[in-house]
């Protein structure tokens, strides 16, 4: 158990938790402070929100998980506190949201294709459901998966932040980025699809066991949004595919994996896609890391949006020069396998 510190101390007195309280910081993602807090009435999640994040995004996640709770689909609630608002705003302290915890299993990464096509399965159940939500979604407060906010971006970083330690290495690597091409643009318009926006492996909830895995839920629904299936289901197979970690120096993907995924989104009733958009899905991975890439390598210089594992690297824009570099190693071999995945869509 963590010690409660003044900021947590104070979120946690303006919501209505009985008895005594056990506080267990979650280290998991990369943008939120999260604790597990235990009490007489059971358990809940309580996170501190990253300041970028719009007080709005609150109004999103209430709307999508009450649609979904109104059709069945188990999936996380916002609580109210004492004065019936979705947040806990506390000035200096930051701030602060409390929602049900859903019993479930997590994993870091998708080892097997059993949890790849579950993990299919689940994602297209959780799309499927949304098919008829036409309730409005609110910005999130910075630009999100916009392929030329992040470039222009980086760009102004470069130019403003010529006196930091790292400006040569990430001048360097943003000069290669930039330089990439974007061939999935010549796919023109597709269709906007309600999607999760943030399907790394462990915002899936699995029951079950890893051998014989059974999808429960989706958890993490900050980025909720409109958007085109190439890069939601990108974003997921980015994470899901990856044989290395956030940070490796050279990429690998699965095609194993991503197969499995496949067969386990298709395998869902109801699912079904325009040409155009099943066209797509091969540009995916590539589209998703190459615009991380992009995004760690602007954080490089200004050192302010992701987490960092501060027993490895001696600063915040180290880590995501990293990340940056492994991101970019991604892009490459997502684009050498794309005419693969392509095979294995039947496209």
């Amino acid at each position: 158990m963590n010690p409660l510190n003044d900021s947590l101390n104070k979120a946690l007195s303006s919501y209505e938790l009985k008895g005594s309280l056990e506080v267990e910081e979650i280290k998991q993602g990369l943008i939120h402070q999260t604790f597990l807090v235990k009490h007489d009435g059971g358990r809940a999640v309580l996170q501190q929100i990253h300041p970028d994040f719009s007080e709005q995004i609150q109004e999103n996640i209430e709307r999508v998980t009450t649609f979904l709770a109104q059709r069945g689909v188990p999936t996380l609630r916002l609580i109210p506190n004492n004065r019936g608002s979705l947040t806990s705003a506390l000035g200096s302290d930051g701030s602060w949201r409390l929602m049900t915890h859903i019993a479930g299993t997590s994993y870091q990464s998708c080892n097997s294709k059993s949890l790849a096509e579950e993990a299919g399965r689940l994602v297209a159940r959780f799309h499927l459901s949304l098919n008829d939500f036409n309730d409005p979604l609110r910005p999130l407060g910075f630009p999100f998966h916009d392929w030329e906010a992040h470039r222009k971006d980086l760009i102004d970083v470069i130019k403003t932040h010529g006196g930091h330690v790292l400006f040569e290495e990430a001048s360097n690597l943003a000069a290669h980025l930039l330089d990439e091409s974007p061939e999935w643009e010549k796919l023109g318009s597709l269709r906007s699809r309600v999607s999760h926006g943030d399907l790394k492996f462990n915002n899936l909830l699995f029951r079950g066991t890893e051998a014989k895995p059974v999808g429960y839920s989706l958890i993490d629904l900050d980025t909720v949004g409109r958007r085109p299936l190439f890069v939601e289901l990108g974003d997921a197979w980015r994470s899901w595919c990856s044989l290395g970690t956030d940070d490796s120096e050279e990429a690998h993907i699965s095609l194993e994996h991503f197969e499995a995924a496949l067969e386990g989104y298709f395998s869902v009733e109801g699912i079904d896609l325009e040409k155009n958009e099943l066209i797509s899905l091969s540009y995916g991975i590539e589209r998703v890391s190459l615009e991380l890439a992009i995004r760690f390598a602007a954080d490089i210089l200004r050192e302010r949006y992701w987490d960092w594992d501060s027993e490895r690297y001696a600063r915040r824009g180290e880590h995501n020069l990293a990340r940056a570099k492994a991101q970019w190693s991604l892009f490459k071999e997502a684009r050498l396998n794309r005419s693969e995945m392509a095979r294995i869509l039947g496209v």
